[in-house]
């Protein structure tokens, strides 16, 4: 099989292509859905590959690779690649591919992705996404104190007890600073706390 031929994912291979990759964004820009569905055809399994290799979950790999190309549509008039097409999209689905990660952990730290059978659920991610970009800003907008302690909790696994050998602190002080740190993120997104009570 030549470079320039795709395989159709129902069989087959795809006629001879005429244009690169940057041609194909090129009309993507200016609205060309046959364009989009030969660059989502081109790269599709690739990406859903890359992105099961981090999330361990082929359906909520498929539904990240997908979350990618819809965002790249509704984007397309701003779309602006300085690399080469297969790096932004191979960069774009690593980066969503571990937010879901950094999420599934910040939410629940005991959550086992790969054996979530709703971790597909493309719906919900994009309303987790909305619940950790506040939930960031709060972390953000914490006192150094609470931050660090609530970074090194949920974001490195520390223990209390680790958290108090590491910075030199009692377990009631992690406890004190863990408790205003979550006082202050459940605060800032009420909805969000409200709906997973």
């Amino acid at each position: 099989m030549s470079q320039t031929q795709e395989i159709n994912p129902r069989g087959g291979v795809l006629p001879e292509l005429q244009e690169n990759d940057l041609a194909l964004v090129e009309r993507i820009r200016q609205g060309d859905s046959k364009a989009f569905d030969r660059l989502f055809l081109r790269y599709y399994t690739v990406l859903c590959r890359l992105s099961e290799r981090i999330v361990r979950s082929i359906d909520t790999a498929e539904d990240i690779v997908q979350g990618v190309f819809f965002r790249l549509w509704v984007g397309k008039s701003d779309l602006t690649i300085d690399t080469s097409v297969r790096a932004f999209l191979e960069r774009s689905v690593k980066n969503s591919s571990l937010d879901h990660l950094r999420h599934v952990r910040f939410i629940d730290p005991d959550h086992d992705v790969a054996n979530d059978p709703n971790a597909g659920d493309f719906v919900v991610d994009l309303d987790n996404r909305a619940a950790l970009k506040i939930a960031e800003e709060a972390i953000s907008a914490l006192p150094e104190g609470s931050r660090t302690i609530f970074l090194l909790s949920r974001t490195d696994g520390l223990t209390y007890q680790q958290i108090s050998v590491r910075l030199g602190v009692s377990i009631k002080t992690v406890e004190t600073q863990m408790g205003r740190a979550l006082k202050a993120i459940r605060n800032s997104m009420p909805e969000f706390s409200e709906a997973h009570r």
